[in-house]
């Protein structure tokens, strides 16, 4: 998983998978709590890594975690929220050295979002998450 100087890859097929870790209690009714997504959202590539590199960690920081994962064609394209306050989400592929399939999901504006995208952008999100491991 190391990066190695390999560079970012900005193409991302709409159906790959972005792994993404959850802490315990965070799934109600089989549906991800909205308050577990962030904006500029961490996550993990399919394309470069399997589900439970998203939970690893050498001292284990993540054991009591699961693994949920949505597709990037599933992060709501755009959200317009009260006032007609409007923000684009897109993924983007941003390595670490220690982790290659870094990714987050981040939206086009220099400010946080509004309120209302935020939590319209979080719902959007939630709908499309799916659990692989519960922690």
């Amino acid at each position: 998983m190391l990066q190695l100087d390999r560079p970012a890859v900005q193409d991302f097929d709409p159906g790959e998978l972005l792994y993404m870790r959850f802490p315990a209690g965070a799934f109600e009714d089989d549906r991800l709590n909205p308050d577990a997504i962030k904006m500029d959202q961490s996550v993990n590539r399919q394309r470069f890594s399997d589900p439970a590199d998203v939970i690893f960690d050498e001292n284990g920081r993540y054991d009591a975690f699961g693994v949920t994962f949505f597709k990037v064609e599933d992060i709501p394209k755009s959200v317009t929220g009260d006032g007609g306050t409007f923000r684009s989400f897109f993924a983007h592929h941003c390595p670490e050295q220690d982790n290659y399939s870094h990714a987050e999901v981040r939206h086009n504006g220099p400010n946080q979002p509004s309120k209302s995208v935020r939590k319209r952008f979080r719902i959007g999100c939630v709908y499309f998450t799916t659990k692989l491991q519960r922690p």
